[in-house]
């Protein structure tokens, strides 16, 4: 009976301290995911300040685009009709 009674403790002794470290690794994995959440939530927070950026960039580009096209056609459309330039055609609907 004594041997039973021993076995049966070491035994349970040992599956105990098998669950104790199976707990301690899961508490250490559960904290380098948390942690990993955290620096991926940062690094999303900051291709996200990056995309808005390049966004107002991009709108800025277009707008200064679109200003110096229309420049660009007032300039045109300013020197065809002075005839300082005779040798491009004249606009749509404008004979010479």
């Amino acid at each position: 009976m004594s041997d039973m009674f021993f076995d049966n403790i070491f035994t349970d002794m040992a599956q105990h301290e098998r669950i104790q470290g199976s707990a301690m690794q899961l508490q250490r994995a559960d904290d380098q995911l948390k942690e990993q959440v955290r620096l991926q939530l940062g690094r999303a927070g900051g291709v996200r300040d990056q995309l808005a950026q390049a966004k107002q960039d991009t709108e800025n580009a277009r707008e200064e685009l679109q200003r110096i096209r229309a420049e660009t056609f007032e300039t045109y459309g300013q020197s065809t009709y002075q005839g300082q330039n005779a040798d491009a055609p004249p606009p749509l609907g404008v004979t010479r």
